[in-house]
């Protein structure tokens, strides 16, 4: 057996209300750069469901940028490391890795020439530093500051200056190299969010969290005027700006919720791009990559600007950047539906990666189980609500049912749409969206699936055992109890045919029963920690099983221990929390990191 990945769906930049976000592009303008957790994903603009995925990152990453030859990347993280990384192989072999401050990096460019690196952000002693970057030798002093500093940029022609900005709400002005403190900007009121030289290094911009843009001699730091004239730039915050390539326009993004195309020699409005009118619709980021105006949403969404429509983008990539707990597949296997912890529900094209959000009013918070029927998709989720997903118009129903008072754990969903959700205390059955009954219980629901012919439940539960409960009208009855004899039951699922029954969890070993008697029929340890996750091919002829311990497994019903296959890592440093087959040759999996990987199984 053999199981290779296949494809990526990347996750969505990391945003955090009023913190600005770091993007950047490589020098082709084929790809964008940017962080979520432990990953650097590197993705194609013009067809983004192709992406890579960087993950040797051992704490959070935070920004990452290329180096102008194209051929390396270096990426930093909350601990003040920054490491240096191949571009040309899929393995990304590590160059080099330094610690030049000792917290938060927020920003990285490296010299025209690829030789130098400057950095900033947080930090005890210094909130800066600029080394070479084959030997981390030190080129000058980033001085001048007594605050974090949130943004740095190297002039990309002779003579070279680095500038920054801070916290402290100044700018800074140094010559070199090696770098030496030159002048402070204290034009603006509030945080310097961005600092950036034209490409022809004739201007350089900053702008601040007071909303207004600074511009200066790119030579020698003088004055000469801002964006907007004596009015602000934006009446928000000022996240971040990008310039064009033609050094006389540049694109900024705001806390206003809008967007602007500048001319900066006439310091006046090209185009404004309303992005809407809701706390999400905060713009923290954009970048100007070849033909492309991005910017990014509160919500991660990265949007493309269109010039010729300001008030529509021209496309938006949606996604997830908070955890993927759940997964299902619809129709054969083409479409696939993830949800994530703050309650986003994503419908993609298995294919070709499109994708886009289940419209209508979305859950709050974590969506436990998406369950498919035969004409709807079921969803629970912490909210309490309990409620169906049209997949024609791809939006949520009309109908919830509220569990007032309870807190769901998982749902068993029966193709006509009549579910047990399994919840702290009790067990509740809904049928045509309405709850008939209750049955209390006093062991603690844990997960919970459906038999696909019969009216059967399956209830794995915190003590080690599984309780099988048939449906007879509006009546819960407990026929069998299984043990499973270490750790809770985290995961149950029955075979398609309805066959068998596949249980695992928190004793790490996966067992098979026999629906008629229930009499146990095989069992093998498939994972180093708890499983989380377990779904069956189409044709009931093997399971799958992710686990805490990062790892995917499959296994080949009736020879468990022989025909089985691990992928070690399958996310790297990122426990997966749901599992699901596409077809009998494509599994998919979603974890913490926010990604979800299609993976070719082969007998």
């Amino acid at each position: 057996m053999s199981c290779t990945k296949r494809s990526i769906f990347a996750t969505l930049p990391r945003t955090q209300r009023g913190i600005p976000l770091v993007i950047k592009g490589d020098p082709k303008g084929k790809n964008i750069l940017y962080c979520n957790g432990n990953s650097v994903v590197i993705r194609d603009i013009a067809n983004p469901g192709i992406s890579d995925v960087y993950t040797q990152h051992s704490v959070p990453a935070s920004v990452a940028t290329y180096a102008p030859s194209g051929f390396y990347i270096a990426s930093g993280d909350n601990s003040g490391k920054i490491r240096i990384w191949d571009t040309t192989q899929a393995e990304h072999i590590l160059k080099y890795e330094y610690q030049p401050i000792a917290g938060v990096i927020k920003d990285i460019v490296w010299s025209p020439d690829s030789k130098r690196i400057a950095v900033c952000g947080e930090g005890r002693e210094k909130y800066g530093h600029v080394f070479l970057w084959d030997s981390g030798s030190s080129v000058g002093e980033i001085i001048g500051h007594s605050k974090p500093i949130n943004s740095i940029d190297y002039r990309p022609t002779r003579p070279f200056r680095v500038a920054t900005g801070g916290e402290d709400r100044i700018a800074c002005w140094f010559e070199g190299p090696p770098f030496r403190y030159k002048n402070a900007f204290h034009d603006h009121e509030r945080f310097v969010n961005v600092v950036r030289f034209s490409p022809d290094g004739e201007r350089l911009l900053t702008g601040g969290a007071d909303g207004k843009v600074f511009i200066y001699n790119g030579k020698d730091g003088e004055k000469l005027g801002s964006l907007g004239g004596d009015a602000n730039a934006h009446s928000g915050g000022i996240y971040a700006l990008s310039w064009g390539p033609d050094s006389e326009h540049v694109l900024t993004a705001s806390g206003d919720k809008t967007c602007k195309l500048w001319d900066v020699q006439t310091s006046q409005v090209v185009t404004e791009f309303k992005m809407g009118n809701t706390v999400e619709d905060q713009q923290v980021s954009c970048l100007w990559q070849g033909e492309y105006l991005l910017s990014v949403s509160l919500t991660g969404n990265i949007n493309y600007l269109d010039r010729n429509n300001p008030d529509k983008p021209l496309r938006v990539l949606t996604g997830h950047n908070k955890n993927i707990t759940a997964l299902s597949s619809y129709n054969k296997g083409t479409t696939l539906y993830s949800a994530s912890f703050d309650g986003r529900v994503v419908h993609w094209n298995s294919e070709n990666g499109d994708m886009d959000v289940v419209s209508g009013r979305p859950h709050t918070y974590e969506v436990c189980r998406i369950a498919p029927g035969s004409n709807k998709l079921y969803t629970i989720a912490q909210d309490k609500l309990f409620r169906n997903i049209l997949p024609d118009s791809q939006e949520f129903g009309p109908e919830s049912v509220l569990l007032d008072g309870l807190d769901p754990k998982d749902a068993a969903v029966a193709s006509d749409g009549t579910a047990v959700v399994a919840t702290n205390s009790m067990l509740v059955l809904i049928r045509d969206n309405k709850r008939v009954s209750d049955l209390a219980v006093s062991y603690d629901p844990v997960s919970a699936d459906m038999h696909p012919t019969k009216p059967e439940v399956a209830i794995g539960s915190k003590d080690s055992k599984v309780y099988i409960y048939t449906i007879d009208g509006n009546e819960l009855t407990l026929k069998q109890t299984l043990d499973y004899y270490s750790g809770e039951v985290s995961a149950v699922s029955y075979s398609p045919g309805g066959d068998y029954l596949a249980v695992s969890g928190g004793g790490r070993k996966l067992y098979i029963y026999e629906t008629g008697s229930y009499k146990l029929n095989q069992d093998t340890l498939v994972h180093l920690a708890r499983v989380t996750s377990v779904a069956w091919s189409p044709d009931s002829s093997m399971v799958a099983t992710g686990g805490v311990d990062t790892n995917l497994v499959v296994a080949k019903l009736g020879d468990l221990d022989n025909k089985k296959v691990m992928v070690k890592g399958a996310h790297p440093l990122a426990p997966i929390d749901s599992v699901t087959w596409l077809s009998n040759e494509v599994l998919a999996s979603g974890a913490s990191d926010c990604c979800i990987r299609l993976w070719d199984v082969k007998l």
